[in-house]
């Protein structure tokens, strides 16, 4: 059996996709599985796809019209036989020296459920290094690191828990734990199902791996979700669903501690990029609008929304690189 099954879902991205699977197989060779389902994909991906079955063994390809991101995955998992999932999006890249990191972690921790590993950041093209949010909050644990304790895995992780391709989940307890109960209990928020996988394992199990090792190149403004549902909703998703998903999982402090991190460090960069993109003041306050139910207990952090809004372009960039200096 091999170590590692890294299972991918794709619609229309064909190149991005090509370059994703030859960066695993620059790491791993043919020591892995790669698992690629496709929704309904009408570019070039089924041709080169099926190019890549013929050539490797190891290689399995899967056409279904109207799969979603959730039911990609889930399929993706099921039709794969490693000891480990790697859950990885169809436009990132395996960053050199992956392999290396990640098997000598798994050796060194026999069974361990599931793995989050770092990440590095680039720009749309993958070619150049950007400053973006770090893995853990404020960078504060910078070696591999086992979470015990939910409270902590979920506020220093935080929206990383939804980052596709830092997730690496043990393939049986997977099922065991969460594939196997479907029919009972389905993911109420769809999008957040690698969370849902995630979280559901290490409750079970009550460990889980940081690896401190960037194994993951991360392309910038190119978010799929953007992409289909809009970027108000996905600010929805990120800000207002992600904490109703793990609020059964925590206390109110926790949650309240949760809220304030998502705000100070994801959600003002956000609103900062909108401003930067040219978006308009009076979307950006229909956004505020629409946050300020779920982030009331930071309400003293507001205004600096407000001076998001009422900066001048010309001094944005100023203002940002103070804000990311800070954060």
């Amino acid at each position: 059996m091999r170590k590692i099954s890294f299972c991918i879902t794709t619609l229309n991205r064909c190149n991005l996709l090509i370059e994703a699977i030859d960066s695993i197989l620059g790491e791993f060779d043919d020591d892995v599985e790669i698992i690629v389902v496709d929704g309904g994909s009408t570019d070039n991906t089924p041709y080169m796809m099926n190019k890549f079955k013929v050539k490797h063994d190891n290689f399995i390809y899967i056409y279904e019209e109207g799969l979603d991101v959730h039911d990609g995955i889930i399929k993706s998992i099921n039709a794969s036989s490693g000891e480990y999932c790697w859950l990885f999006s169809d436009d990132d890249m395996l960053a050199e020296g992956a392999k290396k990191a990640i098997i000598n972690l798994l050796n060194k921790n026999s069974g361990i459920p599931g793995v989050t590993t770092n990440y590095s950041a680039y720009d749309n093209s993958l070619k150049k290094p950007i400053v973006t949010v770090p893995a853990i909050y404020k960078n504060r644990i910078r070696t591999n690191h086992l979470f015990t304790d939910s409270d902590q895995m979920i506020l220093e992780f935080n929206l990383h828990l939804g980052f596709i391709s830092a997730q690496i989940i043990n393939r049986k307890m997977l099922i065991d734990t969460y594939l196997s109960k479907l029919n009972e209990k389905e993911c109420e928020y769809r999008e957040w199902v690698v969370v849902d996988m995630v979280l559901s394992v290490f409750h079970e199990n009550m460990k889980w791996l940081y690896c401190s090792f960037p194994c993951v190149k991360y392309r910038s403004d190119n978010d799929s979700f953007v992409n289909s549902l809009g970027v108000l909703k996905r600010i929805e998703l990120s800000y207002i669903s992600f904490p109703k998903m793990v609020e059964k999982l925590c206390n109110n402090k926790v949650l309240n501690e949760l809220n304030r991190r998502l705000f100070l460090t994801r959600l003002l960069r956000t609103l900062i990029n909108l401003k930067a993109k040219g978006v308009e003041g009076n979307i950006i306050l229909s956004v505020i609008k629409m946050l300020s139910p779920t982030y009331k207990n930071v309400i003293k952090l507001w205004p600096i929304l407000y001076v998001i809004i009422l900066i001048p372009s010309n001094l944005l960039s100023s203002f940002k690189k103070i804000y990311l200096k800070l954060t």
